[in-house]
């Protein structure tokens, strides 16, 4: 499949600068480039995690279809369909329904036309790659804090691991990321160090929150 943007999001950050300085009690704007770029960091950081996108845009995606009735866009929750069309020619919004919005399913009860090829060893095997005759416009994902186009439709876990990575990286910033706990007199407190999570390696010092939360939304491909 190949997706195209045609409408980016202009705003995919998962929190807003005003939020991060409540929850940390910041007053003034002394630190607020620095919070703006951990703010952005995190985006990057979750996107990648995950393996997908959630901020909303107008999508154009074409794909092979293995037949049958259900046709499955890759970014979600779908919210609506401008246009499905078959090598250039356009199908009537009336012979299918999204649904499932979160799993990106289309629905068509006369079903779907088979593209995909097959090839030849002895017997016929299917390849599950196809001609990408399909064509679906469609719009996707979630309305994200500090846009301007409605109210905000982002889970508030999502939101939630944001932040902590903005923390964990901010109050990082001017310290050894190499040690992982500290004791003064009777107080204590640890600090997950890069690339250590205390679940496992490689996660590049998020803190175990996140890495719960993120997890729930990684992509899964098959």
């Amino acid at each position: 499949m190949a997706v195209t943007v045609t409408s980016a999001a202009v705003h995919k950050e998962f929190t807003t600068l005003n939020v991060v300085k409540n929850e940390m009690n910041i007053t003034g704007s002394s630190v607020d480039a620095l919070l703006v770029d951990g703010i952005r960091q995190s985006r990057d950081i979750i996107t990648r995690f995950t393996g997908r996108e959630f901020a909303r845009e107008t999508i154009q995606e074409t794909m092979d279809s293995a037949g049958g009735l259900k046709l499955v866009v890759s970014r979600t929750p779908l919210i609506s369909i401008t246009q499905i069309t078959d090598d250039g020619t356009t199908i009537s919004s009336t012979l299918y329904s999204i649904d499932d919005s979160d799993a990106g399913i289309i629905f068509k009860e006369t079903g779907w036309k088979n593209t995909q090829m097959a090839g030849q060893n002895v017997v016929q095997f299917p390849l599950h790659e196809g001609k990408r005759d399909w064509s679906v416009t469609y719009i996707a994902g979630y309305i994200m804090p500090g846009s301007t186009e409605g109210a905000v439709t982002l889970p508030y876990d999502l939101e939630r691991a944001s932040i902590d990575i903005i923390k964990t990286f901010y109050f990082q910033a001017s310290n050894d990321p190499t040690f992982k706990s500290e004791k003064v007199g009777d107080a204590s407190y640890t600090r997950f160090s890069m690339g250590e999570t205390g679940g496992g390696s490689g996660n590049g010092g998020l803190p175990p929150s996140s890495i719960n939360i993120l997890n729930r939304w990684k992509r899964i491909t098959v």
